[in-house]
């Protein structure tokens, strides 16, 4: 990445295309290896993918051709699986596996005590022959359920950012005072609960303690953030395509004007349509970023520090040839 940024410095922007191409390829080649982990170093090298096409657009690397393989690469990342696909069907199954090879040694070790998972001791067979594993899978399977489809309802469409707000009151949904109760040392044998009641407490607890912090709110927002960017890129590219086909760009951003759907301009963080303000010398675009506060497009780069999200175009444009606004059209 530093030599990408250095061959732009150096106006060397074939070199700085072949980094791009390199970045692109790498971050296909990480988003095949399933698990959280992998995700997160994906969702890292994607938003590098993204820095460099906009300091690519600022740099007025601009023309159709690029403009089309831009888009190509965009289009291509967020193909890919993000983090509510891999909480389904990578640290799901993954974790699924891991209980079911647990769930057999306490068995194979004549019921000794053993640990389940971390810090959950299945104490001897009066405790092992108490559990009901349909029970514990079905309650398992039921937490994976009921947090995928929160976190999917966030990172889908118009839904704005509430912070770690949401997230708070997520958890307090989920740790009821029933799952409080699941605490460890509650899982040894218990004459007072049920067979049924004993089991799910275990699925409960199995779930919290292989999972672990997998649905901590950090993943959440580098999600959302993710999708926020390729929106935001997308929507300069459109910016791009209208400066070549009417020789400006428009006076304010709607979706009629550049011809896209309403929510590709959406912002989660703000609530409202990306910000957009039209200059003598081109555009600025920026979304408001974690704090979801307007600091007029700076981010940490320029003082006073923001947070914004933002693509600057400063340069003078002059009116695209004939040529080139049929090409782009």
């Amino acid at each position: 990445m530093v030599a990408a940024m250095l061959a732009i410095g150096e106006k060397d922007f074939d070199k700085a295309q072949d980094f791009l191409d390199v970045l692109h390829r790498i971050c296909l080649c990480e988003v095949h290896e399933i698990g959280i982990i992998s995700q997160l170093q994906f969702t890292v090298e994607v938003s590098q993918v993204h820095y460099l096409i906009v300091r690519l657009l600022e740099a007025g690397q601009t023309s159709p051709d690029q403009l089309e393989r831009y888009r190509k690469i965009l289009d291509s990342l967020n193909k890919q699986p993000g983090f509510v696909e891999q909480l389904e069907f990578g640290d799901r199954l993954e974790n699924l596996a891991l209980l079911t090879n647990e769930m057999y040694r306490p068995y194979l070790q004549g019921g000794a005590e053993t640990p389940l998972v971390d810090g959950v001791l299945i104490s001897d067979w009066t405790s092992l022959n108490r559990i009901d594993w349909n029970i514990v899978y079905k309650t398992f399977n039921e937490i994976y359920d009921e947090t995928i489809r929160k976190l999917q309802e966030r990172v889908d469409g118009n839904k704005p950012y509430y912070g770690s707000d949401w997230f708070a009151s997520l958890n307090e949904e989920f740790w009821t005072d029933e799952l409080i109760a699941a605490h460890p040392h509650t899982l040894n044998y218990d004459i007072s609960l049920s067979r049924e009641e004993y089991s799910r407490r275990l699925g409960f607890s199995s779930h919290a303690l292989l999972s672990g912090e997998k649905g901590d709110e950090s993943y959440r927002r580098s999600e959302i953030t993710r999708q926020m960017r390729y929106r935001l890129i997308r929507t300069a590219l459109h910016l791009e395509e209208y400066f070549f086909s009417h020789g400006e760009y428009p006076e304010k951003l709607s979706a009629e004007i550049l011809g896209v759907d309403p929510e590709d301009l959406y912002d989660p963080f703000s609530d409202r349509t990306f910000t957009y303000h039209k200059m003598s010398s081109g555009y600025k675009l920026y979304s408001w970023g974690l704090n979801g506060v307007d600091n007029e497009g700076r981010n940490y780069d320029v003082f006073p520090y923001g947070d914004d999200y933002a693509i600057s175009i400063y340069r003078k444009h002059d009116a695209p040839a004939r040529a080139e606004r049929s090409r782009a059209e």
